[in-house]
């Protein structure tokens, strides 16, 4: 009998990995969540984390640094994979080059050259270093996805909406429009009608 290959025998390596690398983990912080620093099962640390304002101030701190970098990501991230997209703005395959170098250092060793760095300028950590340093590490992450978007879009539709008039707020509004599912545009209708 010949095996035939489905594309569906790719999923294998990646849910071993899933597994492995999100789920087990996550699984482990859960149960290790439970017990107590003897080893008995305790909903003390629960409790705890609703209860003892260190742990929910340092929740809300991570939620915040972590709201902040996604804002600091967008606004720096949009405009530089725009600028990749565009190829009036970009004519060279060094911009989009420089932009892929630092995904091909290890995230540790970035972080790790980033500290040094502010260690040698002196300056000293704090939460704005953090932003720096976890804004350089992701950015990259933001980037090529909103690059990969932008460069797969028709311009043609922008260029009608311009050539009818349109102000940039309702061609962008138009232009998002005609990327949206079949589903999605029912309820845009639906909403705005």
């Amino acid at each position: 009998m010949k095996f035939q290959f489905k594309r569906s025998s790719w999923a294998g390596p990646y849910g071993i990995f899933l597994l492995l690398f999100v789920i087990l983990p996550l699984v482990l912080v859960g149960a290790y969540a439970l017990y107590d620093g003897d080893g008995h099962f305790t909903l003390a640390n629960m409790a705890a984390f609703f209860t003892d304002p260190k742990f929910s101030d340092s929740f809300l701190l991570s939620l915040e640094i972590a709201i902040e970098n996604t804002l600091i990501c967008i606004l720096l991230g949009y405009p530089a994979a725009y600028i990749l997209a565009n190829k009036e703005l970009n004519r060279s395959a060094v911009t989009a080059l420089l932009f892929i170098l630092p995904m091909w250092i290890n995230a540790l060793m970035r972080t790790m050259a980033t500290a040094e760095i502010f260690a040698v300028l002196g300056v000293r950590y704090g939460k704005g270093t953090l932003l720096f340093g976890m804004a350089y590490d992701y950015l990259p992450f933001m980037i090529y996805p909103i690059y990969n978007i932008l460069s797969k879009m028709d311009r043609s539709y922008s260029e009608a909406a311009q050539d009818l008039i349109c102000t940039p707020k309702v061609r962008q509004k138009t232009f998002g429009y005609a990327y949206k599912t079949w589903n999605e545009r029912k309820a845009y209708v639906c909403q705005h009608a």
